[in-house]
């Protein structure tokens, strides 16, 4: 059973068992200030689904609070105008409140006596137990998923891309050989489906590893790099970001970093320029861009920096390029395979 399950049988096995004209499941909201209704059984429920109620002055936000259970003529503020007698137990866990029980009684009707109060809280105990047992189950569930998703996302890196890669260059070595035209044509469209469909793999697999945000841990950190460098220094950072990002290996990621703190860092300190503009692709490799519009290459950074980047392409069977931009500042190009 889900959370949103077990709760709902909470209340109504407790509106049955109590001997109430409503029970509400109210879980706390705002740092605790507010209790919000999640779930209600009752003739009325409607009127009781998604209510906020202030935990000042309230019985369900004093049991909240004090962890122990209560009775009263009114309920309080947001249940007064709604109901008459009052009853609230906490939904307590281990080391936490995951919420209150609210069992109320039309106006008119008898207040709830002691024993109720004692069988609700033990009903109350044993309610939090199963939601406990719900979110762990939920949570397990969830781990299991990621788990799966991480092992398709391996699996077509390593063996299908990698299949797909031999296939298209052994077509490639068909088409340099062939003499007639037309079949290197039809071959070379070929190699270029065989690309389009290893793009839409890597977007799969980018998917299989998204965060609920649909960001990366590499994403962020990159983002967040280029803030610290150019924040407060008048360089408008321009970035783009595509492909699945999250298939870079740690080492890459770690290589991915220095060369945009180095090259962005480079722009900010030497160019003087008024922008930057940070390209980061993956496809078939990694390739980081880094185009500022500035005053061109700095020989300090030819001889120190860049040397450590072009170092690190190179361990990594990759390449570096910097050049004078057409329109003026400085392009930088930092591209390797993927393994």
């Amino acid at each position: 059973m889900t959370e949103g399950e077990v709760l709902r049988l909470v209340v109504v096995r407790a509106l049955e068992l109590i001997g109430a004209d409503h029970v509400l499941l109210a879980l706390p909201a705002d740092g605790g200030a507010e209790l919000v209704v999640v779930v209600c059984a009752g003739a009325d429920e409607a009127a009781f689904d998604g209510l906020r109620l202030p935990c000042d002055g309230t019985i369900g936000g004093a049991v909240f609070r004090t962890g122990k259970a209560r009775r009263a003529v009114t309920p309080g503020p947001g249940l007064d105008d709604r109901s008459g007698a009052a009853m609230a137990v906490p939904l307590a866990g281990v080391d936490e409140s995951l919420g209150v029980l609210i069992a109320l009684r039309d106006k008119g009707k008898p207040v709830f006596t002691a024993d109720r109060v004692t069988l609700a809280t033990g009903f109350a105990e044993q309610a939090a137990l199963a939601v406990r047992t719900a979110r762990e189950h939920l949570h397990r569930h969830e781990l299991d998923l990621l788990n799966e998703r991480d092992r398709i996302a391996r699996e077509l890196h390593d063996h299908v891309i990698q299949r797909l890669f031999a296939v298209g260059l052994s077509l490639q070595g068909l088409g340099r050989a062939a003499e007639s035209p037309e079949l290197r044509r039809r071959l070379t469209e070929s190699v270029e489906d065989l690309q389009e469909v290893v793009r839409e793999i890597r977007n799969t697999i980018f998917d299989l590893h998204g965060d609920p945000a649909g960001a990366t841990w590499l994403r962020r950190r990159l983002q967040q790099v280029i803030d610290e460098l150019t924040e407060h220094t008048g360089v408008r950072a321009i970035v783009r970001m595509s492909g699945p990002l999250s298939v870079i290996p740690p080492e890459l990621a770690v290589h991915a970093e220095a060369v945009v703190r180095e090259a962005v860092g480079n722009t900010v300190r030497h160019a003087m320029a008024r922008s930057v503009t940070v390209a980061v692709a993956v496809e078939n490799e990694l390739s980081i861009g880094v185009t500022d519009d500035g005053s061109g290459i700095s020989p300090d950074s030819v001889h120190s920096g860049l040397a450590a980047l072009a170092a690190r392409a190179a361990d990594a069977g990759g390449t570096l390029h910097v050049q004078a931009s057409p329109e003026g500042g400085t392009r930088l190009l930092w591209s390797v395979p993927l393994p």
